[in-house]
């Protein structure tokens, strides 16, 4: 019988990873789990742009909404100039993003389990890739970004963490969920 070299108590855990996708937006990075993402489509046509950004696109036969993420943002130039023309910023692929939600919110599309799924799209300027780290490398945003300053806007609840790519990019894990909830409701977007 051999001897076990170290007391199981001392044996390190396996790290999660998680795996990513990975887009720009307006000149920021973004990443979403993967898990929550249906389909990457590299050509589509918006239509019905509202104010804030939000406009529809025909998926599967039904209209979904489309979310504009350079309004979590201040819009830099190259961003303005793709807004001009439409009144959105457009894109070169829309990202299908799904999000299951409990028995009890009221949603006309169901996954084959039953439960309830939404779709909506989020527009990219250019292919999204896809990054594994481990769970340990997502940090925690800085709470004085998180609260912003006196006379001052905070930042959306939807920037969860933040990673910091090996290449010197910093990307914003976002919450998908605070995305479509908080982006709908500005009045509800600021913290604490």
């Amino acid at each position: 019988m051999t001897k076990r070299r170290f007391s199981p108590r001392f044996q390190r855990l396996p790290i999660r990873s998680l795996k990513l996708l990975c887009f720009e937006c307006g000149g920021e990075y973004y990443a979403i789990n993967i898990s929550q993402v249906e389909h990457i489509l590299p050509d589509f046509t918006l239509n019905g742009c509202l104010e804030n950004g939000r406009s529809l696109v025909q998926y599967k036969n039904q209209a979904i909404a489309v979310l504009d993420l350079t309004k979590l943002f201040r819009n830099p130039q190259d961003t303005q100039d793709k807004i001009a023309n439409t009144g959105c910023f457009t894109g070169e692929y829309l990202i299908i993003c799904i999000l299951n939600h409990s028995p009890n919110i009221d949603n006309k599309h169901h996954s084959k389990s039953g439960d309830r799924v939404e779709r909506f799209g989020i527009p990219t300027t250019a292919m999204p890739t896809i990054l594994e780290i481990a769970e340990n490398q997502l940090e925690d945003l800085p709470e004085l970004y998180l609260k912003g300053t006196p006379g001052s806007s905070s930042a959306p609840k939807a920037l969860e963490k933040l990673i910091h790519t090996g290449d010197g990019k910093t990307i914003f894990y976002l919450n998908l969920p605070c995305l479509i909830y908080d982006h709908s409701h500005p009045d509800t977007s600021t913290r604490g």
